[in-house]
């Protein structure tokens, strides 16, 4: 498809650049897990902390997500005193804990989702408390870790605009999950290119796609040179095992295109 000048593709779910670096005909409607994870790690410097371990493993995702925050975190001036990267099926998590616990890290950084639950609860047996980020948190990942885990901060894009979910669950029934919102999204990017462009010709709209701005079902929508959509970053912290937002976007200013909001 990168090679077909005569085909766009637009994907509102694959969260790794490396999918709409791949030709200018290929584009991202849901924005990158680095664009994120950088974020965290900025807001991590800025909230003044300056050393971390950072806890991946051999997962090639929670390997990038390692390697993404260390790296925004020392450009920014701070410490990272080391990064583990254990194989994803290790069970047993309490040596590397223990040797993260002996460094005396300001902050942990987890990338390894699935053993993040269990070592968040032996950081907790051994009395070590030092603030905790992740690349990500989800309610299983609560449930797991049986209260370890509150007070961690995690990177998120935007929930679904209340217009496009009204919308949708007036049509559907049911609530809308994120990929409903970026694949309209994608949709009205595609639109709003045609306009532009005033044309249909592939290579054309794909070009226009570059100046695409609007307030979508996702959040605000615009593109980088490289085709990833930008995207306004919503933090999350864990409080009493309940996921809050500490940070929220603007309300879209524009109605969204084709929804029904009677």
């Amino acid at each position: 498809i990168a090679k077909d000048p005569e085909v766009i593709a637009i994907s509102p779910t694959v969260g790794v650049s490396a999918f709409h670096l791949a030709g200018p005909n290929i584009f991202n409607s849901r924005g990158t897990s680095e664009a994120t994870t950088r974020a965290l790690a900025k807001l991590a410097r800025e909230r003044g902390l300056n050393t971390v371990a950072v806890f991946s493993s051999q997962q090639p995702w929670e390997i990038d997500q390692g390697n993404y925050f260390a790296d925004e975190f020392a450009k920014r001036g701070g410490t990272v005193k080391t990064k583990l990267e254990p194989p994803p099926s290790m069970t047993d998590t309490k040596t590397l804990v223990l040797k993260i616990a002996a460094l005396r890290p300001e902050l942990v950084f987890f990338s390894n989702l699935v053993q993040m639950p269990l070592a968040a609860k032996e950081m907790k047996q051994i009395g070590f408390a030092p603030t905790r980020y992740a690349a990500h948190v989800d309610r299983n990942r609560l449930d797991e870790a049986l209260g370890a885990l509150d007070g961690a901060l995690f990177p998120a894009y935007p929930e679904a605009d209340q217009i496009f979910t009204k919308a949708f669950q007036g049509r559907y029934k049911s609530a809308p999950e994120m990929p409903a919102a970026t694949a309209y999204d994608a949709v009205q990017t595609i639109v709003r290119a045609i306009e532009l462009a005033k044309s249909t010709t592939p290579t054309l709209v794909a070009t226009q796609i570059l100046n695409v701005q609007f307030d979508g079902a996702s959040g605000h929508m615009r593109y980088d040179s490289e085709g990833g959509a930008v995207k306004d970053v919503v933090f999350w912290k864990v409080e009493d095992n309940r996921l809050s937002p500490l940070n929220k976007p603007e309300a879209p200013t524009t109605s969204l295109i084709g929804l029904d909001q009677k």
